[in-house]
């Protein structure tokens, strides 16, 4: 089983570094899940099998697809993460365990986002943000509780904003943000890209309410998207180190730089301050 799914992540993990190839991937992972679905049916009871399932479950439900792929994609997900929550009930101070759970919870919101079930995405991206601000709580340092409740409280942020609770989706955004800018003196290149890609996601958050404001609200909306946007892009291209970007830091900046070309689409040119 494993063979298959790190053949998978190597070729289109989207939480690692990869060769982008995500067809390619998902047929690791199906043929992962399937040795894994054989294992687990010979012994239910085999709690490793049981992790071993729902992790190749959640990777396969990870992988990027198109719209005729949602089905499958939601279905692992929710799967994986019944299954994690089972096996967490058992060992509730499995960290290991919670991590992968708050993963699938956060990538199950994702899925349902996309299709416009906004309420059931906020659930699930809520329920991964508390399993992450539990990693965190003793170990404020803790890099993958950070980078886990940053995520899930972008999504939550987003899935708010596109409910159209406008005061919620604010106030979960600028409290990510400041998580975000208080981990950049711990980790100056990591944290940056944080406080990048949560600028990045508070940018769109304001797109998506530009979009159904009313006229005398729009303009300030896009303003704050482009400033937004701008510093995002800015903090990207000085990421500390220097040297070429990673691939997910190069897929931020790309998205940064279309949301930033949108966002001046409606609004007159920016000009320089004068000194």
């Amino acid at each position: 089983m494993w063979c298959s799914a790190t053949g998978g992540d190597t070729l289109g993990s989207p939480v690692m570094f990869n060769l982008g190839d995500s067809a390619g991937a998902l047929a690791n992972y199906r043929k992962a899940v399937a040795i894994g679905q054989e294992i687990y049916d010979a012994d239910p009871n085999d709690t490793t099998a049981k992790f071993d399932l729902a992790t190749g479950l959640q990777r396969m439900g990870m992988i990027d697809v198109p719209a005729s792929g949602m089905a499958e994609s939601i279905a692992a997900l929710q799967r994986s993460a019944a299954m994690l929550e089972s096996i967490v009930a058992n060992d509730p101070k499995n960290i290991s365990r919670k991590r992968m759970l708050a993963l699938s919870l956060e990538y199950l919101g994702h899925r349902l986002q996309s299709l416009g079930r906004y309420h059931e995405a906020m659930a699930n991206y809520q329920k991964s943000l508390t399993l992450a601000e539990g990693f965190l709580a003793p170990n404020p340092k803790d890099h993958s509780g950070l980078s886990q409740a940053l995520a899930s409280g972008r999504g939550l942020a987003t899935a708010t904003a596109l409910a159209g609770d406008r005061t919620a989706a604010l106030r979960i955004i600028k409290q990510t943000l400041t998580r975000a800018e208080a981990s950049v003196p711990n980790d100056p290149r990591g944290g940056q890209r944080h406080v990048a890609e949560t600028s990045s996601e508070q940018g769109l958050i304001y797109e998506i309410f530009a979009r159904h404001d009313l006229p005398a609200q729009k303009t300030q909306d896009w303003e704050a998207a482009r400033s937004l946007l701008t510093r995002s892009v800015s903090l990207l291209q000085a990421l500390p180190g220097g040297g070429k970007l990673a691939s997910i830091e190069a897929t931020d900046l790309e998205n940064a730089q279309k949301r930033l070309v949108e966002a001046n689409k409606h609004l007159p040119p920016a000009h320089p301050a004068h000194p």
